[in-house]
């Protein structure tokens, strides 16, 4: 049996099991085609949590102590009530008085061939011109 062409079922069984687990807080959203491309039908659907201490209330439950960093969680007295528990919290100074940067991922170089690091292509004439 390959079990390789059943991947595409698992996936909707295991979406399904979240549906089916998830019944308070979460709702399936269904957009039936990119807006992008109209005619084209490519429907897509999402579970989203709408309450994120319904997904944070289980790690509470198996852990003892647990690090939570955000830099938008609010309102950050809600939670603590909601989940039983105390928070020790350490609020950092946000400074944009200096130059930002911007950090990117370059995966194709000025002749737009694909950039890579395999030691097995450090000969190639376009992956040596395009790292310079």
């Amino acid at each position: 049996v390959d079990v390789d062409s059943y991947q595409p079922i698992s996936v909707i069984v295991d979406f399904c099991h979240l549906i089916a687990a998830y019944t308070q807080g979460f709702k399936v959203i269904i957009e039936p085609f990119d807006e992008r491309l109209p005619n084209v039908p490519d429907p897509l659907l999402n579970l989203a949590c709408l309450d994120a201490s319904l997904a944070i209330k289980s790690v509470f439950e198996h852990f003892q102590s647990v690090v939570i960093t955000s830099g938008t969680l609010s309102p950050i007295d809600l939670y603590p009530k909601i989940l039983n528990f105390v928070p020790i919290t350490k609020t950092f100074e946000m400074s944009l008085s200096r130059e930002c940067i911007c950090p990117m991922i370059v995966t194709r170089g000025s002749d737009q061939m694909p950039l890579n690091a395999r030691f097995q292509n450090r000969s190639d004439r376009s992956i040596i011109i395009n790292y310079g």
